[in-house]
């Protein structure tokens, strides 16, 4: 495994001040999105170097054009690692904030929308 994409993951959850026990348990997840990184440029270099569209020959007779299927393999791990990254994002969101910061932000909203409630 490239260790690169991981490393640069790691670091960017731990600048985040991300809890160190939330760090553990995203490894998994974090090593997954590592090695799509790396697939994915993999994938880039052949769909670089290969058109779109591919001739075929079946045999029998069968034979025309379509779609080349490094195009089609990089399509949906493209989509996959996006998803995982928008759900890492998110978790950095919810998580990264201190304590005390997530509680004062939930008492001024309290206390806007109690005064928006009470009597003019």
């Amino acid at each position: 495994m490239r260790h690169k994409n991981y490393n640069s993951l790691k670091k960017a959850l731990t600048a985040s001040g991300i809890k160190d026990e939330v760090l553990v348990a995203l490894d998994p997840s974090l090593k997954n999105l590592a090695t799509m990184a790396n697939k994915l440029e993999d994938l880039r270099k052949i769909i670089e170097a290969e058109p779109a569209v591919i001739d075929y020959d079946n045999g029998g007779g069968q034979h025309g054009k379509r779609e080349n299927p490094s195009y089609k393999a990089y399509e949906a791990l493209w989509k996959s690692y996006l998803s995982g990254m928008n759900s890492l994002i998110k978790i950095m969101d919810t998580d990264s904030a201190p304590q005390e910061e997530k509680q004062e932000s939930k008492t001024a909203l309290q206390l806007i929308l109690n005064k928006h409630r009470q009597p003019a």
